[in-house]
């Protein structure tokens, strides 16, 4: 069996970030500014990462020692949305000084952060309508290395920045071509440390991308191919986590994963799971990849009562329909009982519709029956009409 329609010739792609996947690749850094011309950057780095790997500051401070390169960090404190809010901050430490690039190290929350910030010094970006809209061109960015630690968000290759617009409490993203980094280094070194929970979590994040490629109503022959791909690592990284079986390849073929899962974002985007976890996340604690996972369950079953799911290879399912498919990968991350989590919510169907943003019909569902998808899955995931 082939999802990919022989009648589906149509390949559109664009990536104009280099990409630089290699262990220990992030110890070469100042080879990558140094022939990039830069002298002086803003290193914007989430806490965790800096606790979970205490030599990444090591690494910063010996560039500074040994080079002309001035690496100033900027520490954004654990669990710090990325929102217009610490946006304008950043903005105002650009400001000061005669910053010419950014390099951001964290997982996507970070990595949109620094995506956002290299193009807030152009004039032509108000934090007023910052949140939801397009920049194809900016006439001042800085030059952006995004250097992911978390291996699931694929954001070091995308569009798309998710923000919070701290005036109105909602997220969307800012996109265009304008907020691509202009390197991603990715070192799978960096997940050796990553803490068990958000392993799975990151996981099941690329999972999402690359399954939701080949549900959307966008489709590219190309893109398709690298979904399979990815899913088909997905299967092997998830059996050899409950196995235990854990060892560099492991973490080199996560990150290989959560890159390709990015591509496909950028060229496919994704469906109405992204778009409930970014309405929702301002209201509960789970992660992202958590927010997914508890989504994921009802979405695969209404895609199947409506038919409108596409198959995919039983190599890839292993003979299995698409839900028990999901919901072993599921089980096996250990993150089958989250969508429990969303009937505690205080907050209703109709809120929720409301809060929706984004592209909702790349969604097989909503192309279908309209926005009806979206509020007959807020009353089932919420247990409540």
């Amino acid at each position: 069996m082939n999802t990919i329609s022989k009648n589906n010739f149509g390949i559109s792609f664009s990536l104009p970030t280099k990409i630089i996947l290699e262990r220990h690749s992030l110890e070469k850094l100042f080879l990558y500014l140094k022939e990039n011309k830069l002298t002086k950057t803003l290193l914007i780095i989430s806490q965790g990462a800096l606790e979970r790997s205490p030599i990444l500051m090591k690494l910063f401070k010996k560039i500074n020692t040994i080079t002309e390169i001035k690496i100033i960090p900027y520490i954004i404190k654990s669990h710090t949305k990325a929102s217009t809010e610490e946006l304008l901050r950043i903005k105002k430490r650009l400001s000061c000084e005669n910053f010419d690039s950014l390099i951001s190290v964290g997982g996507g929350n970070i990595l949109d952060l620094g995506k956002a910030a290299s193009i807030c010094i152009d004039e032509s970006v108000q934090f007023a309508t910052l949140v939801g809209s397009t920049f194809e061109h900016v006439n001042k960015k800085l030059f952006h290395i995004a250097v992911p630690t978390t291996f699931g968000t694929g954001s070091e290759v995308t569009k798309g920045a998710i923000i919070l617009d701290s005036s109105n409490g909602n997220k969307d993203g800012i996109r265009g071509t304008a907020i691509f980094p202009d390197i991603a280094l990715i070192d799978s070194t960096l997940g050796h440390t990553l803490p068990d929970n958000i392993l799975c979590e990151t996981i099941f994040d690329s999972f999402t991308h690359a399954f939701e490629a080949i549900q959307a109503v966008k489709q590219n022959r190309f893109i398709e191919l690298l979904a399979l791909e990815s899913l088909s690592l997905v299967n092997n990284v998830v059996d050899k986590y409950s196995k235990g079986n854990i060892d560099d390849q492991f973490y080199d073929d996560i990150a290989y994963i959560a890159l390709l899962g990015g591509i496909c974002v950028c060229h496919n985007s994704t469906c109405l799971p992204h778009r409930f976890e970014q309405a929702l996340s301002p209201i509960y604690k789970l992660s992202h990849g958590a927010g997914l996972a508890a989504f994921y369950p009802e979405w695969i079953k209404f895609l199947i009562e409506h038919h409108v799911e596409k198959p995919l290879p039983n190599d890839i399912t292993q003979g299995m329909p698409l839900n028990e498919y999901v919901e072993k990968i599921l089980i096996k991350l250990k993150l089958n009982t989250l969508i429990d989590t969303l009937k505690t919510l205080d907050i209703t169907p109709k809120n929720i519709s409301k809060r929706i943003k984004g592209n909702i019909t790349n969604d097989p569902l909503v192309n279908k029956i309209g926005n009806e998808a979206i509020n007959s899955l807020a009353i089932n995931y919420l247990g409540k009409r």
